[in-house]
């Protein structure tokens, strides 16, 4: 693999770890030191899934953009790279012990998913690489650019 293709797997890495830890960790337990358990904490818990979905989705939008016009890599690349980082999540979810693993993983995304499409509820980790790769696919489409460049100052005259 080339040194763009580690750099753009750790970046979805950090990205993912991230957004794993402020969803599963950090957010539950702030809604819990805040709020008395019962109704209005599960809709904030629900409305946070929503959230960390779309920006979940959005995140993967610009890591497919990056992936093309900063790091320049191809389909293909992009393809093994996202199957790599994934398919780890998908065998942890086949064992008991480290299940809760690859639904931390999966939840990122898959939570916010199942409240809009709750027949995906029973296929969890499998439809995480294909949803990822679909995204960062789409993402490659994008280009973000200012519309009016900054002109460059020109040289001083002073001698």
């Amino acid at each position: 693999m080339s040194k763009q293709v580690v750099r753009w797997c750790c970046e979805y890495a950090f990205v993912f770890t991230s957004l794993a830890v402020l969803k599963n960790v950090f957010f539950p337990f702030m809604l819990w030191l805040w709020f008395v358990p019962g109704d209005l904490t599960a809709a904030l818990q629900e409305a946070t899934f929503l959230i960390f979905s779309v920006i979940s989705i959005i995140l993967l939008l610009s890591l497919g953009s990056i992936s093309r016009h900063r790091y320049g890599l191809a389909i293909w690349h992009v393809t093994l790279a996202t199957f790599l980082l994934n398919v780890p999540f998908i065998v942890l979810g086949l064992f008991p012990v480290t299940r809760s693993w690859a639904e931390g993983w999966w939840s990122v995304i898959g939570d916010g998913i199942e409240l809009w499409v709750p027949a995906f509820s029973s296929v969890k980790g499998w439809l995480l690489f294909p949803i990822s790769l679909f995204f960062v696919l789409a993402g490659r489409r994008f280009y973000v650019r200012d519309q009016k460049q900054a002109a460059k100052p020109s040289p001083s005259k002073l001698t």
